[in-house]
């Protein structure tokens, strides 16, 4: 474990509240009464399509916590499989696949930036 955990909180945080965002998509997705096609998979035999993407968050909670040595790639992975999401809803729902992408994109970001972070001290210099 590191020293300066600050990268890590910093992942943490970040990845929950994409998962917050995705949970919003949701919300909003059944209130304008326009199904993404991960809500619109949950008929009775395939529950389960709803949390498709939730997995990708999950996973990456899971990962920082561990810190397996190759995280970089894991999180870029985890952030394309939520852009994926967001590609298959261009189609039915533009705007929130859209904003599917977009989360996507922030947590490559996110990823990237926290983990260049890794190896400062917080001295300046």
């Amino acid at each position: 474990m590191d020293r300066n955990p600050r990268w890590r909180l910093a992942l943490l945080l970040g990845w929950a509240l994409i998962g917050a965002a995705l949970g919003a998509l949701w919300a909003a997705s059944v209130q304008i009464g326009q199904a993404t096609w991960w809500l619109l998979a949950t008929t009775p035999g395939h529950p389960l399509v709803a949390i498709v993407p939730f997995v990708p968050v999950v996973a990456m909670l899971l990962l920082i916590l561990i810190e397996p040595p190759h995280l970089l790639p894991f999180g870029l992975l985890a952030a394309l499989g939520i852009v994926a999401v967001g590609l298959g809803d261009l189609l039915g729902v533009r705007g929130i696949g859209l904003l599917e992408i977009a989360l996507g994109a922030a947590a490559a970001g996110l990823t990237v930036a926290a983990l260049g972070g890794r190896g400062r001290t917080g001295a300046s210099g």
